[in-house]
């Protein structure tokens, strides 16, 4: 019998640990800054236009990966994504000036 399985699953876990601690230190790390109200409007705005846009991308890769086994856009959409969730969470966790 193999435990490999065993393994891979607690890197997998632990990885998972280690990022999200690294998360919640941006996320208080972003707390020390204050934005005005406008720049955080227009990031929700920006949100919401990025989640139409990052889902037809997503098909668009799929679709590629599916007819001709090309995968070259999904790391580029990952990368991409994932700074977009940065600037997002950045903007959210950091304090709104007062005018």
């Amino acid at each position: 019998m193999e435990h490999g399985w065993f393994l891979t699953a607690l890197i997998e876990f632990a990885a998972v640990i280690v990022g999200i601690i690294i998360f919640a230190k941006f996320c208080g790390w972003a707390k020390q800054f204050s934005l005005p109200g406008k720049v955080k409007t227009w990031t929700y705005i920006l949100l919401g236009v990025g989640a139409v846009a990052f889902n037809w991308a997503y098909s668009v890769a799929n679709k590629a990966h599916a007819e001709h086994g090309d995968t070259s856009m999904m790391g580029t959409l990952l990368l991409v994504s994932l700074a977009f969730v940065l600037f997002f969470s950045f903007v959210l966790m950091a304090q709104t000036k007062e005018d």
